[in-house]
């Protein structure tokens, strides 16, 4: 379970357009594609599907059942795409504030350098 804050997941749902329960411009297809090119992992398995089944109730749920790190590589990916791909591009207060915390959730769990040995 990532451990995501409540302000931190309002800022990537503000980012991801997902007050509709859209994730960005993704269809159905290209969002279980994206996920799974990201993370190695369909979006549309069951677990993730018990809040309904919008790309944003996906998400979500991913959010809640995955690690730190996956949520991470996930977000950080999403980020990107949404710079590439989004005409009108994020706030960029908001965008600095996802970038931070999708790295904050990938560092987690990483050993940085031998000294964390001794």
């Amino acid at each position: 379970m990532a451990d995501l804050k409540n302000l931190e997941k309002r800022a990537f749902e503000t980012l991801l357009g997902m007050g509709g329960g859209y994730v960005l411009d993704f269809s159905n297809r290209t969002f279980g594609e994206f996920v799974l090119d990201c993370t190695g992992m369909s979006i549309y398995e069951p677990r993730y599907g018990t809040s309904g089944g919008s790309k944003a109730n996906l998400l979500r749920a991913f959010w809640k059942h995955e690690p730190n790190q996956t949520v991470g590589k996930l977000l950080a990916e999403l980020i990107a795409y949404a710079q590439e791909s989004n005409a009108t591009l994020p706030e960029p207060l908001l965008l600095e504030a996802c970038r931070r915390t999708a790295e904050r959730l990938q560092a987690d769990g990483l050993v940085v350098g031998c000294e964390a040995f001794v």
